[in-house]
């Protein structure tokens, strides 16, 4: 690691906590307002532990709904993603033969799940139009 790498990392070591509880307040916006949809689980903190947040990931009735709601927050211009996949179905270890592996547990919650923006920078404005866009689509997709 170069010296100006190791400034940089030790200079934001500084702000982690900051970083931190601001993502945790963007968080905990999202979830209190995303909470009314049945359809949705938001992400879940155990008494014991201090959750991060560096993804915002929710999960969703299934892959078609999943899909749609990605592509309906692109048309409004939110970034949304799919960033975990079944490790054992990748190239790599399906070459190694792990593709054989029945982990279903994996598969089902890899189907469903959807990273929303989240960073600590996020401004009050942009976390209503993500909750409002989110809120739009549920609402406009009953049916699922």
């Amino acid at each position: 690691m170069s010296s100006i790498t190791a400034a940089i990392g030790i200079s934001q070591i500084k702000k982690l906590d900051k970083l931190i509880k601001k993502r945790r307040n963007n968080a905990q916006f999202i979830s209190k307002n995303l909470k009314k949809f049945d359809q949705i689980i938001t992400p879940n903190e155990p008494k014991s532990s201090k959750h991060v947040y560096q993804l915002y990931s929710i999960q969703l009735p299934n892959t078609i709904i999943r899909n749609k709601l990605m592509k309906y927050l692109e048309n409004k211009g939110i970034m949304s993603k799919v960033y975990f996949f079944p490790i054992h179905l990748t190239t790599f270890y399906k070459k190694l033969g792990y593709s054989t592996l029945s982990l279903d547990i994996t598969k089902k919650i890899s189907d469903k799940i959807l990273s929303l923006p989240m960073f600590p920078g996020m401004t009050k404005e942009e976390l209503c139009y993500i909750v409002e866009s989110v809120s739009q689509f549920m609402e406009q997709n009953k049916k699922f």
